[in-house]
């Protein structure tokens, strides 16, 4: 398993806030996206 930090909102409206999940390891049936720019850094200023 991999330990992943985030952020989520756990109902509408709610605020983002730090989060943490595991996930299964990449598989042959899995898509491994590699991602470099989310834009979330700007809403987590205000």
């Amino acid at each position: 398993m991999l330990s992943t930090k985030g952020y989520a909102a756990l109902a509408a409206g709610a605020v983002l806030r730090p989060f943490s999940f595991d996930r299964h390891e990449v598989g042959a049936s899995d898509v491994l996206i590699a991602i470099s720019h989310c834009g979330i850094d700007e809403l987590l200023k205000n």
